[in-house]
């Protein structure tokens, strides 16, 4: 019992692929033993095959050995009784010819049973032995009845001088033809045996085969099946808004692993929840307060739809912000140069609109231009900004952050959960810049950086997902496919009048109050001038 629950703590140490790779094994396994075992009894069963016919060969030649032997003596017996010349002769022949058979056929079995069965081969050599002396004391007898002719043999015959040793060679010869019998029967039996335990075998593989795939299945099931479903089912609770649900860590390590993070995710949810109820009360005195202040709204939403400045030759750049509600929206942009060739530009949504969304974007949007005025890179400017999103009070937000080199139009850029960017050349042709990390929220995450290229006669649009996610009368979502046939065939010499097509264009389509913030930047490169 020890060393079954050591095996199943190892078990469920394992990784899921290992655990997987084990099971493959065992199955490689079970096909080779079932494999290695059927063709041992494939060639047993051959063996015995050429045994039984090795030994129906040596049988039949024992008994044409018998036989030649009673021939001999038959032909013996003749010669000697014949008084008739002519006779005589045809007796001795047939003796002489059967004398020959006997010593081919006694040299084949000697061959044969003398590497390949011991017991048979004393047999055969007390045949041979018997068979030499009786040979010798019949020689003897034709001597006589050529030399004293017959009334001498007839003295011979009476005495019967070879008939007792022609008896045990009888004897010698069926001990012999016993012998051979029974190995060729039992080679027989073990012949028929293998092809019966090779027909079971045969049966048995593909049942063999079910099971295990049987116990594989519930195997899996039980390793991966079931742990999933049930991470899967508290998820759905959490997502459902039972924050109590604790999500379970089963199965394999990694599987566990997901589990549990799914779990801490919950459980970070959860104080991050309790937070934002205690501080509720206060933040909604706060957005009040802000939104009785008129003076303030109103610079609150200059300083959203920032103004932008000059740029190098060959670029121009224009936006446009639009509150779903009132004044105020927890959308912010800005694009200005960090550097006199690098242009900045930063594309914010935060979740929800009103004041304090609004002063939360602006905060983002000022910590994300001191971050790119100092950071390598938009990633790590996104890096900065999630550490301060603690202190800023904010659940989530997307974030779309590019440096553009305007000397050769490369591009860096990092998307955080935002939608993806359109950038168009001037032959038509649209490339998204889709996310490259997750949104920005109260968890940790990375984000990296990627490259894109600016070409001449190209455009730049970064938007919210207020504009794509507008809706007409029917409930269409104006969507990307839209705003992107809508860019390619609009001309971009100046971003500005770009911009203002595609919001007549919105309007004409939603023709009702927008539900989300919306917000677009269009970055335009002119033409090489020929």
């Amino acid at each position: 019992m020890t060393g079954v629950r050591t095996v199943n703590r190892t078990i469920q140490r394992m990784l899921l692929r290992r655990r997987l790779a084990l099971l493959a094994v065992g199955y490689l396994a079970l096909l080779s033993m079932l494999g290695g075992v059927a063709l041992w009894i494939s060639g047993s069963r051959s063996a015995y095959g050429r045994k039984e016919s090795r030994a129906n060969g040596n049988l039949e030649q024992a008994l044409r050995l018998s036989a030649s032997y009673v021939e001999m003596e038959t032909a013996n017996r003749g010669y000697l009784i014949t008084g008739n010349q002519t006779f005589s002769q045809t007796f001795l022949e047939a003796y002489r010819n059967s004398r020959v058979n006997v010593a081919r056929l006694q040299a084949g079995l000697s061959d044969s049973l003398s590497t390949g069965d011991p017991p048979a081969y004393d047999r055969f050599r007390a045949v041979a032995s018997d068979g030499a002396a009786w040979r010798a004391e019949a020689g003897a007898e034709i001597a006589v009845r050529k030399s004293r002719g017959q009334p001498a043999i007839q003295k011979v015959i009476g005495g019967h001088v070879g008939a007792p040793q022609f008896d045990r060679l009888r004897v010698s010869l069926a001990a012999l033809s016993a012998r051979l019998e029974t190995n060729q029967r039992w080679m027989t039996i073990n012949r028929e045996h293998r092809a019966r335990q090779l027909a079971a075998l045969v049966v048995a593989f593909p049942i063999f085969g079910f099971a295990y795939t049987v116990i594989a299945a519930i195997v899996v099931n039980r390793w991966v099946l079931h742990p999933i479903r049930a991470i899967a089912a508290a998820a759905r609770q959490v997502i459902g808004g039972d924050l109590s649900a604790t999500v379970p860590s089963l199965g394999a390590t990694d599987v566990a692993v997901l589990g549990s993070n799914v779990d801490e995710m919950r459980s970070t949810m959860v104080a991050r929840l309790n937070e934002a109820s205690q501080a509720e009360e206060r933040a909604n005195r706060a957005r009040e307060a802000i939104e009785q202040s008129t003076t303030l709204v109103f610079q609150l939403r200059s300083e959203l739809a920032s103004e932008l400045g000059s740029f190098p030759e060959g670029w121009t750049a224009a936006a446009e912000l639009v509150p779903a509600e009132g004044y105020l929206a927890g959308d912010c942009y800005d694009v200005s140069l960090v550097s006199p060739h690098v242009l900045g530009v930063i594309v914010l949504d935060i979740a929800g609109h009103g004041a304090a969304q609004a002063i939360t974007a602006l905060k983002c949007r000022e910590i994300l231009r001191a971050a790119l005025r100092v950071a390598a890179s938009p990633s790590r400017a996104l890096d900065v900004l999630a550490e301060r999103l603690g202190d800023l009070q904010s659940n989530f937000l997307t974030a779309f952050v590019a440096l553009i080199d305007t000397r050769t139009g490369s591009c860096r850029y990092s998307n955080a959960g935002h939608p993806p960017a359109l950038l168009a050349t001037k032959n038509e042709v649209v490339q998204e810049l889709s996310p490259t990390g997750p949104l920005i929220g109260p968890f940790h995450s990375t984000w990296r950086t990627e490259t894109a290229e600016i070409e001449p006669g190209g455009k730049l649009c970064v938007y919210t997902d207020g504009l794509t996610e507008a809706r007409d009368a029917a409930k269409i979502f104006y969507g990307m496919e839209r705003l992107a046939s809508l860019i390619i065939t609009l001309p971009c010499e100046v971003a500005e009048p770009v911009v203002k097509a595609c919001f007549e264009d919105l309007r004409a389509f939603s023709q009702e109050q927008l539900h989300d913030d919306v917000t677009m930047v269009l970055i335009c490169r002119e033409c090489e001038k020929n």
